[in-house]
């Protein structure tokens, strides 16, 4: 198949351009280089250029997301441009090029906070701009149901080695580290059960030639509090983490994952396994800094 990625040198995207290049043609879109993609550059937060896309493909994979998510309103223009417009420029590309597939990436937060794990059924109920851009971004998606079939990976929390600290379980890890205080909602934090990136790129991989069209959750295999997570990540880094108590949070963050295990496969990855290597590279990353 011939692949356009966007997003192909993110966090995601990288590891998805290496499992796929050997058995596919495989174009990398990103502001930076992409091997070992056939790689374009470009910058989505300015524009989409059609003209320097491959004329025909088969599938494109929308990874690509604004990395001012938590900038707003200061950065609203970016996240804007990058998780609707350009989500419309490249459906629109993938009309026109002959795509039969358009996956997209999408985020398990535009349910907001529920009680129970949620089902892809669930009404959306965005808490923020970011998330209602990615529900815009979905809604776009599915009008072209009529010219490709589309497929929304609605991610829980994707983590693993190399992710900026700034993201959400990397965030813990270094908070434990360095001491700083983890607010948990009562009794012991919400519940998530976050998917590590190899877990996240086999789904996206399936989701090539999967059975199957509209929202589809992908989470990890363990549903844990965030009071269980950073005494997970605690115990492994030998730290006692700081944690102060605030009100009861208004529900969690979980994501049923009975579709994903019968169309895209379950996740495999634990938890207690896939958070060491996090730790690991954490730790290395303190040390350098010499704290």
């Amino acid at each position: 198949m011939r692949i356009l990625i966007s997003g192909a040198a993110g966090f995601i995207g990288r590891r998805l351009v290496q499992r796929l290049v050997p058995e596919h043609e495989v174009f990398g879109l990103s502001r930076r280089p992409s091997a070992p993609a056939q790689s374009i550059q470009m910058d989505l937060g300015v524009g989409l250029d059609v003209e320097a896309l491959p004329q025909h493909v088969d599938v494109v994979l929308h990874l690509a997301q604004s990395e001012h998510f938590r900038e707003f309103p200061e950065r609203a223009d970016h996240i804007y441009r990058v998780n609707v417009e350009a989500t419309f420029r490249l459906l629109e590309y993938a009309r026109r090029a002959g795509a039969s597939r358009f996956v997209l990436a999408s985020s398990g937060g535009i349910y907001g906070y529920a009680k129970e794990a949620v089902v892809e059924s669930a009404e959306p109920r965005p808490p923020d701009f970011y998330l209602r851009s990615k529900q815009l971004a979905e809604i776009l998606l599915f009008a072209y149901a009529r010219y490709f079939t589309p497929i929304a990976v609605r991610l829980f929390f994707v983590y693993g080695v190399g992710q900026r600290s700034t993201m959400f379980i990397p965030r813990l890890v270094r908070n434990v580290l360095v001491g700083s205080a983890i607010t948990l909602s009562a009794p012991d934090g919400l519940l998530v059960n976050p998917i590590h990136v190899d877990d996240a790129v086999a789904a996206f991989s399936a989701a090539l030639t999967a059975d199957f069209s509209g929202p589809i959750n992908v989470a990890g295999p363990d549903v844990l509090s965030l009071g269980a997570i950073v005494r997970m990540i605690g115990q492994y880094l030998d730290r006692e983490p700081v944690t102060e108590r605030a009100a009861d949070a208004p529900g969690n963050v979980v994501g049923d994952v009975t579709l994903m295990s019968a169309i895209l496969g379950p996740p495999t990855v634990p938890f207690a396994k896939g958070v060491v290597d996090l730790c690991r590279q954490a730790a290395a990353e303190l040390a350098t800094e010499g704290r």
